[in-house]
């Protein structure tokens, strides 16, 4: 009886669950309020700065000690604490930078020097002998409207008799024939010098939005590129005269080529350089930038009293919770001991029991 009694006071001093599940509830809350108010003083305080919050994985204890290390690194830039928590994020910086980055490329049509060397030979040849062979054009016309045949048709455009080899055979030999390749080739430097010239033209609508950008040192090397217009018009001029008249000996400035590619390579080169100076200085700033937010950011969750006030509160509860929970231990542990001995108390009971029965005194 007196074991059964013990039992019974035990039990009514073991905690009830739900009154734990109300303190565990309790903490929970708290917590959430903690990270609430960590995650508003983010958000405040980085404004539009690119700063992402902790992850929400983390315990709040764990998000505090890395908002503390981001204090600390910012210390290393700026050691004053009252300056530090001055400082909030904006997105002035990140703006330029993407600006700065989505700036179109300063690309240009370069041509090969394998045909600026083929053209050299072609102006210094001569094409008298090969006077009888059809314009370039007029042999390009009749290629393409050839392909529009087969043998035996007669002819589509005016309907006579076709002699499709014949005709197959002479477009064969015109376009092996030295003045019709040379020609074609012409053609196609005339054509690499327009490329080279809309480039220029492009490069040119570009110069107000780097100059925004970049700056206005910058202004002096698009106007550079600019002034070759002339230099590649005139160009273009010797080579068409050369196409019109190729028999005749034509002069085209080869230098003058030359010496106009390599200073608008030079030029886009310095306009590049110049950008990604100012893109490595941006960048370099955003960083620091960053790492000052960051820092003010969590000097200002270290400094608050709420989130203090809050974080104790926890740890009292979890204090309690622990106790409760080991109270409710040690009570169980104590029942179920108690239960043993009764077990082992009757089992004994009822062993000296039976032997009595067994001997007839019972």
């Amino acid at each position: 009886v007196d074991i059964e009694n013990k039992i019974k006071e035990l039990e009514k001093l073991i905690i009830k669950e739900d009154e734990i599940g109300k303190l565990d509830t309790g903490i929970a809350k708290l917590r959430k309020e903690i990270r609430t108010e960590i995650d508003k003083i983010h958000d405040r305080r980085k404004g539009e700065a690119n700063i992402q919050r902790k992850s929400k994985d983390e315990s709040v204890e764990r998000v505090i000690e890395l908002y503390k290390k981001d204090f600390q690194d910012a210390k290393k830039i700026e050691a004053d604490d009252d300056k530090l928590i001055k400082i909030n994020g904006d997105n002035t910086i990140e703006k330029q930078i993407s600006q700065n980055e989505n700036l179109r490329p300063l690309n240009f049509s370069n041509i090969p020097t394998t045909l600026i060397e083929e053209v050299k030979v072609i102006f210094k040849d001569k094409f008298g002998d090969d006077i009888t062979i059809p314009e370039f054009e007029v042999v390009q016309w009749i290629e393409s409207g050839l392909k529009l045949h087969k043998e035996g048709d007669n002819c589509k455009f005016c309907h006579g008799k076709l002699d499709f080899s014949d005709v197959k055979s002479k477009i064969a030999q015109y376009k092996e024939n030295k003045r019709h390749k040379a020609t074609e080739k012409l053609k196609k430097f005339r054509e690499q010098l327009q490329s080279l010239l809309d480039s220029i033209s492009f490069i040119e609508k570009e110069s107000k939005t780097y100059s925004t950008n970049i700056g206005n040192e910058v202004e002096q090397h698009f106007s550079e590129i600019t002034e070759k217009k002339s230099n590649i018009d005139s160009l273009i001029t010797s080579c068409q005269s050369k196409i019109d008249n190729i028999e005749f000996q034509e002069n085209f400035d080869f230098k003058l080529l030359a010496k106009t590619l390599k200073e608008i390579e030079e030029s886009i080169s310095t306009i590049s350089k110049t950008k990604n100076e100012q893109l490595s200085e941006l960048r370099k700033k955003q960083n620091n930038l960053t790492t000052l937010v960051k820092g003010a950011i969590g000097l200002e969750i270290l400094q608050s009293v709420t989130i203090k006030d809050k974080l104790k509160e926890v740890k009292g509860k979890e204090v309690e919770l622990k106790e409760k929970h080991e109270s409710n231990k040690k009570k169980q542990q104590e029942i179920q001991d108690l239960k043993q001995q009764k077990s082992l108390t009757k089992d004994f009971a009822d062993f000296v029991s039976q032997i009595l029965n067994e001997i007839n005194i019972s």
